[in-house]
C-alpha cells in the first residue's frame, strides 16, 4: 500500500501538511481491536477535545438543520469548530465551519483504512460566505490505517490557502493571519495531540493490547 492512501487529495495550490502517529501491537487480533477503537474515536468528533487535551480546539457535530447531535459524524454533517485564543469568525456566529464531504472504509487482506474528509463550508444557516480561515479549496482528511500489526492515525491537509472571499475587512485579515499561522505549522500541536489521542486513549481500556509507540 502507498504511504499516502489514494483517498488523500493531490495538492495543487497552497500549503500541505501531514501529521501522523503510529503504534505497533503484538498480533493481528490486537491490530484489529485497536483499529476498531481508533475508528470509533475518529468518528466521535464531539470527543476530540477530550482526547487531544483541554488547550485544543473543540468540535461539535451539527446536522443540516443546524441542530447539535451526539451521533458519530456522517457525510453531510457540519463540524462547528471553536479555536481557543483567536479572533472569532464573522459569518459563522463566532465559529469556523467545515462540512463532511466523504467517509469511506477500505478492507483488504491484512489492511484496513477509514478516512473522513472535510472542507471549509458555509454554516447551515448562512447562504453566502464560507465561515473558515481556509478557502473552500482546502481539505483536511482524518484517517486510521491498519497495516499488518501497525495502526496509524493521521491528518492530511491539502490546498491550504487563506479565505479572503469575505466582505468584512477585519474578518479577511483574521482569516489571513490564522491561515498563514496554520500553513507554517502553528496548528501542528493540535493535530499531533489529536492523532495520538485516537490511539493512546484506547490502550488504557485493555492492557492486554498495550501498544508500543513508533514515533
Amino acid at each position: 500500500m502507498s504511504n499516502q492512501p489514494r483517498s488523500i487529495p493531490e495538492n495543487y495550490k497552497g500549503a500541505q501538511s501531514a501529521t501522523t502517529y503510529t503504534v505497533k501491537v503484538k498480533d493481528s487480533a490486537g491490530a484489529d481491536w485497536l483499529f476498531e477503537k481508533a475508528k470509533r474515536n475518529l468518528l466521535d468528533v464531539n470527543r476530540w477535545q477530550q482526547l487531544a487535551g483541554p488547550a485544543t480546539a473543540s468540535f461539535k457535530v451539527i446536522d443540516k438543520n443546524n441542530r447539535e447531535t451526539n451521533e458519530p459524524a456522517k457525510e453531510g454533517n457540519y463540524l462547528r469548530i471553536n479555536i481557543p485564543v483567536v479572533p472569532k469568525a464573522g459569518a459563522g456566529h463566532g465559529f469556523d465551519w467545515v462540512r463532511v464531504e466523504k467517509i469511506e472504509e477500505i478492507r483488504e487482506a491484512g489492511y484496513r483504512f477509514i478516512f473522513m474528509r472535510v472542507r471549509p463550508s458555509r454554516p447551515p444557516f448562512e447562504k453566502k460566505e464560507i465561515a473558515h480561515f481556509f478557502s473552500p479549496y482546502a481539505t483536511s482528511t482524518f484517517c486510521i490505517e491498519r497495516m499488518g500489526r501497525k495502526v496509524k492515525a493521521a491528518v492530511y491537509g491539502r490546498n491550504e490557502k487563506p479565505n479572503t472571499m469575505v466582505r468584512d475587512f477585519f474578518v479577511k485579515l483574521r482569516n489571513m493571519l490564522i491561515a498563514l499561522g496554520a500553513m507554517v505549522g502553528f496548528n501542528k500541536p493540535q493535530w499531533k495531540s489529536l492523532v495520538k489521542g485516537w490511539l493512546t486513549h484506547v490502550e488504557q481500556e485493555n492492557p492486554r493490547n498495550a501498544a508500543r509507540a513508533l514515533n
